[in-house]
């Protein structure tokens, strides 16, 4: 991302690779870290549930599902939801670190780190599957901050 500065000077402001061997040191919670995850879910639910042919849509009485599913043995952690998914228009920027989404719903989803920051105060890796409702097609994009 290129920032300019009194229409003269041109500095690239993109956020590096070494940001993610800084997520596991920033100070965070079990709690707020799935907070987080929580605040994704609900975004996009409610940034899409007025189309047409949004999930939300689909009941008389719309709700948001967020399911967590702990495997202590596997040291693993799974987020399900019913929301709306990241269309493929969204993927770049919902991707990378520290791009916010141009609109915002109050105070959800605003800095554009929350599923980067949490996972990576989590994990080393971690997966995002993504099916944009309506969309037959299923993205799945692997997180590895070590390489």
């Amino acid at each position: 991302m290129k920032k300019t500065i009194n229409n003269a000077f041109v500095a690239d402001i993109s956020v590096g690779s070494n940001f993610y061997a800084l997520l596991p040191r920033l100070p965070n919670t079990q709690y707020g870290a799935l907070a987080e995850f929580i605040d994704n879910s609900i975004s996009s639910f409610i940034q899409n549930r007025n189309l047409p042919d949004s999930h939300a849509s689909k009941y008389d009485s719309p709700r948001v599902d967020v399911k967590l599913k702990f495997d202590k043995a596997a040291e693993r952690i799974e987020i399900h939801d019913n929301a709306s998914g990241i269309s493929k228009e969204d993927l770049p920027r919902a991707l990378k670190p520290l791009e916010a989404p141009d609109r915002f719903n109050d105070s959800l989803n605003e800095h554009g780190y929350g599923m980067k920051g949490a996972a990576g105060w989590y994990a080393k890796k971690f997966t995002i599957y993504t099916s944009v409702y309506g969309d037959p097609i299923s993205t799945t994009i692997t997180y590895e901050f070590d390489k």
